[in-house]
């Protein structure tokens, strides 16, 4: 068992975003430990809830999106797996669209809950409700992404996170940090309609972790974190 001290949540969560990378159930684990440390910890809650989901493990993961959307309504992502989980696996469309309406309501420039809620309707058959979201998602990649500076405080934590579960070193992580961010901005309307912004924000983040990983060839220890 994890021992659980306060000042361990960072610690914890860190490495919850390392096991998960590598799909190790393990992560459940450290992720469960951090939430017990901060029942508020949405990101840890985020984290969790799509490793559930990726290892269908649907009720646990409805479950765990529901606890974060109850601390936080106007998550984005998790309005949107939530729709998708009743779009695919329950087959419950109208649930589905009201998770879509939601997360498009919180951020509206969410091509991927477009595209879902596309799909959604398809299966409704309301042809003409699903191409035109098809078609706002199309025009969406056209456009820049003007909310960044909300988009960068909801997802800088958990950026954050991978990237240090990788690279170790603090002063090395910050630097990645910006060129993930700028990387993110240069390559945005190349986004593919089946990826969130989310997913492709952390795709970057960890193959440029990943990059410099290789590059240095050795792993540096943070003594902040040891300690």
């Amino acid at each position: 068992a994890i021992e659980l001290k306060s000042d361990y949540e960072q610690a914890y969560e860190e490495l919850g975003i390392l096991y998960a990378q590598k799909g190790d159930a393990l992560a459940i684990e450290y992720l469960n430990s951090t939430i017990n440390i901060n029942p508020k910890n949405y990101s840890a809650m985020y984290i969790l809830a799509l490793f559930y989901q990726e290892h269908n493990a649907i009720a646990q993961a409805l479950d765990t999106y529901q606890k974060l959307l109850e601390i936080k309504p106007d998550h984005a992502d998790a309005l949107h797996n939530v729709g998708y989980i009743n779009l695919v696996e329950k087959q419950d469309y109208d649930i589905a669209i009201e998770c879509f309406n939601s997360a498009i309501k919180v951020d509206s420039l969410f091509w991927q809950a477009y595209v879902s809620r596309a799909e959604a309707y398809e299966k409704k058959g309301e042809t003409a409700k699903a191409k035109a979201d098809f078609q706002k998602a199309e025009e969406l990649k056209e456009k820049n992404y003007d909310s960044f500076d909300e988009f960068y405080n909801l997802t800088s934590k958990l950026v954050y996170h991978v990237i240090i579960g990788i690279v170790s070193r603090r002063e090395v992580a910050e630097d990645i940090m910006q060129e993930t961010y700028t990387k993110f901005l240069e390559n945005i309307k190349n986004v593919s309609l089946d990826n969130s912004p989310m997913a492709y924000l952390v795709q970057i983040a960890r193959n440029t972790s990943i990059n410099y990983y290789n590059k240095n060839k050795r792993v540096v220890f943070d003594e902040n974190f040891i300690n």
